[in-house]
Order: structure tokens, then C-alpha cells, then sequence
């Protein structure tokens, strides 16, 4: 499958996507790159997760790595901690899943990322959780979250992580 058809597929299944009672609270995240053009890197990234309902919340760190193409310094280095301004939407649940629970956004999943950094950038991120074939399509949710980072190098790109979401202590 190439990228364009699964772009093409993820937006047929995100737009029919619901919300569920699970929501975005805050995340945290250290990424590294190499590359000047075409790029690969490894992330661990954090997302704390509320359930609206219960008022419970879970932290899930990924950990993965990836490819992606990007313009700037060919050594890059991002953070960003849970005190960084971030906004995220509620856990989007696959259409064919229902009543998304924290067990279900463990396991396999992928983090599309676009960024920028001069010292200081934002960051924009499609999150898959929980894939059963290991890929995005057959994620059993979805987020989309957006937030502040701090770059020690400066440049722009994006970046698709493939890697396993796994429930942790805060």
C-alpha cells in the first residue's frame, strides 16, 4: 500500500469515526533524527488519557521508530514535558469498535508527526492505538493532538513512527 492510498484510507475511517469517553489530558516527548532530506529516528513519546466518565486517567508510552523527510540540520533533537502547552481531541473510536476502554490503546500502533523547530515549534500529531495487523487502518482508535516543543537543532518535517503503546506510571 503506498502512502497515498493509506492517507486516503485513514481519512475514510477517521471521518467516520465517534467520539469516545476517553480524552486527551497532557503528553510529553523526546525525539531524535538523522538525516538532511530523507530522515529516520526513534521517539519515546508519553500521552496521559482521562476518562470523562470516571474521572480516572492512564499514562501510555510509545516507543518507536521511523522514517520521513524534513529539511534543516542533519541531527535533530526535540522535547517537549507535560508543562508544555499541548491540545488534543477525545480518543476517536475505529468504526468498527465500540466503548474504547485504556486496555484497547495498548499494543502495536503508529504516531504520524509534522513539526518545526527553531529553538522552540509546534507540533502536530495523528496517533494510532492498539493495531491488530499492524497497521494504522486497523487501530482501534485515534488521536489528534498538537503541542509545544523545544528543538536543539532547527529544521521541519514529517515523520511516521511505527511502534507498541504500552500503559505506565505517571
Amino acid at each position: 500500500m503506498n502512502i497515498k492510498t493509506l492517507a486516503e484510507v485513514l481519512k475514510f475511517i477517521v471521518n467516520r469515526c465517534s467520539n469516545s469517553s476517553l480524552q486527551f489530558s497532557t503528553s510529553k516527548s523526546i525525539e531524535l533524527t538523522a538525516g538532511v532530506v530523507a530522515s529516520g529516528g526513534v521517539t519515546v513519546q508519553g500521552v496521559c488519557i482521562e476518562n470523562i466518565h470516571s474521572g480516572e486517567s492512564q499514562w501510555f508510552e510509545f516507543i518507536g521508530g521511523g522514517i520521513g523527510i524534513g529539511a534543516g540540520v542533519e541531527v535533530g533533537v526535540s522535547f517537549s514535558t507535560e508543562d508544555f502547552p499541548s491540545t488534543g481531541s477525545r480518543i476517536l473510536e475505529h468504526p468498527f469498535v465500540w466503548d474504547v476502554n485504556f486496555d484497547d490503546l495498548v499494543g502495536l500502533g503508529h504516531i504520524f508527526t509534522l513539526g518545526s523547530s527553531v529553538l522552540g515549534g509546534q507540533g502536530l500529531s495523528i496517533i494510532c492505538f492498539g493495531e491488530s495487523w499492524s497497521e494504522p487502518v486497523s487501530a482501534n482508535a485515534f488521536l489528534v493532538m498538537e503541542g509545544m516543543t523545544f528543538g536543539l537543532s532547527v529544521g521541519a518535517g514529517v515523520m511516521c513512527y511505527k511502534g507498541h503503546w504500552s500503559k505506565v506510571d505517571a
